[in-house]
């Protein structure tokens, strides 16, 4: 079963140690809530990996019986691969996929680049006046806080953001390594979950909640 070996940081094939499957029975023909997950160990350093697929069809074999399609094998542990809400912008969520790749090849400066990328993209996704694209990162930063869609934290990230991302995308001396990769990636991560995941949770969740107004 093919995987993102964390240690290695490549793509493996695994070897299955186990297999756990719910909601799948061909009996019944219910494969669409399906999905299983394995317990693999990597063939180069033998760590162990879970992946976790979803049912994906069925086709047939070439002696015409139905045979199970899984989705590719994500992995859940450890250092669980990103999973990105609906409610993020596909424009950011494609900087954040990015930036990913780049910290599984060890591409470090890459990453960092990537993930100021996706920064930039909140600020002009919620820029209100003049053209969105010609919205600069600082300038977008400073705009997010003024306008309260980010707190002080949130703030103080940013700018971190922002100076570790001129760095890398600049011609320098300057060195990433994994760990302030993974850093930056990570803030940016939770940047997202709070202006677009967490607000859209809380506008619904004030939606079922307040007493609807009727006319009398």
């Amino acid at each position: 079963m093919l995987v993102d070996c964390h240690q290695c940081r490549a793509r493996v094939d695994g070897n299955i140690k186990g297999t756990v499957q719910r909601g799948y029975d061909p009996a019944e023909q219910s494969e669409a809530e399906g999905f299983r997950v394995s317990l693999l160990s990597c063939p180069v350093c033998d760590e162990p990996i879970l992946g976790y697929q979803n049912w994906a069809g069925e086709k047939r074999d070439w002696n015409g019986d139905h045979e199970t399609v899984w989705s590719p094998a994500r992995r859940v542990w450890p250092s669980p691969e990103l999973m990105l809400s609906a409610s993020i912008p596909a424009e950011i969520q494609t900087s954040l996929l990015e930036a990913q790749k780049c910290l599984t090849v060890a591409a470090y400066i890459a990453s960092v680049a990537m993930t100021g990328r996706a920064l930039e993209a909140i600020g002009r996704h919620f820029h209100m006046g003049g053209k969105p694209d010609k919205l600069m990162l600082g300038a977008g930063i400073d705009e997010l806080h003024k306008n309260k869609i980010i707190d002080e934290r949130l703030y103080e990230w940013s700018r971190a953001l922002h100076l570790n991302r001129n760095l890398a995308a600049h011609a320098s001396s300057e060195i990433f390594g994994q760990e302030d990769a993974e850093d930056l990636f990570n803030f940016a991560s939770a940047i997202c979950d709070y202006v677009f995941v967490l607000s859209d949770k809380f506008h619904k969740f004030k939606n079922r909640r307040e007493p609807k107004v009727t006319k009398d």
